[in-house]
C-alpha cells in the first residue's frame, strides 16, 4: 500500500479480499500508488499512497512496505509503523494509530473482554492500541537488527510470542 519497488514483476497483485483485490502497479519501472481493483473485472476502485497521503515513515533500509492487509467487516488494517484502519470499500482513512517508522509485520486483531485491540510490530518495538479507545495501550521495545521485524505476531489470551531474525529471537509478552 505505498510505492511498489519491484525487483522481477511489473503487475504485482498482492492480496483479494472478498470482492476486492489490491495490487501495486509499476509498468516500466515507475512508481505507482496501490490500487483496489473489482475482483471480478479488474476495473480500479480506489487508490491511495499511504506515503504522501497518511505520512507513513520512511522504512530501513529502502527495502519498500510491506503487510497483510488485515480485514475486519469493513475495515482493511495496515501495519505501516502507524496504523491505518481504511474503509476497504473506499480507500478512506477512519482511524490512524501511532507514528512510528516501519517493519514489515502484519497487524493481528484480538479481544480481551469487551474491548478489540491491534498489534503493530514496527521497527521500534511492539506496540497494542485499544480500537474502540484509539489510543496506546502497551509498547515494548523490540528493535531487530535493519528494523526487519518481518513476522506476525502470535496473540493467545493475553500474551504476545514476537520474533525476529538476524540473532535478535523470540520474546513472550503478557499484557
Amino acid at each position: 500500500p505505498a510505492d511498489f519497488v519491484a525487483h522481477a514483476h511489473a503487475l504485482a497483485p498482492r492480496r483479494c479480499l472478498q470482492h476486492l483485490c489490491l495490487a501495486e502497479v509499476q509498468p516500466d519501472r515507475r512508481r505507482l500508488p496501490p490500487l483496489a481493483l473489482d475482483a471480478a473485472t479488474g476495473a480500479p476502485v480506489w487508490h491511495v499512497n499511504v506515503r504522501t497521503e497518511h505520512g507513513i515513515l520512511p522504512e530501513a533500509k529502502q527495502w519498500g512496505l510491506s503487510c497483510s492487509p488485515l480485514v475486519a467487516g469493513n475495515a482493511l488494517i495496515l501495519d505501516l509503523g502507524k496504523v491505518l484502519v481504511l474503509d476497504k470499500r473506499t480507500g478512506k482513512l477512519a482511524v490512524a494509530l501511532g507514528g512510528d517508522a516501519p517493519a514489515f509485520s502484519s497487524s493481528v486483531m484480538f479481544a480481551l473482554g469487551e474491548r478489540r485491540y491491534v498489534t503493530s510490530l514496527n521497527a521500534t518495538g511492539l506496540v497494542v492500541y485499544d480500537l474502540l479507545a484509539k489510543q496506546e495501550v502497551g509498547r515494548h521495545p523490540w528493535e531487530a537488527k535493519w528494523a526487519a521485524a518481518a513476522v506476525t505476531p502470535i496473540v493467545a489470551g493475553n500474551r504476545i510470542f514476537v520474533s525476529a531474525g538476524y540473532g535478535k529471537g523470540c520474546a513472550l509478552f503478557q499484557l
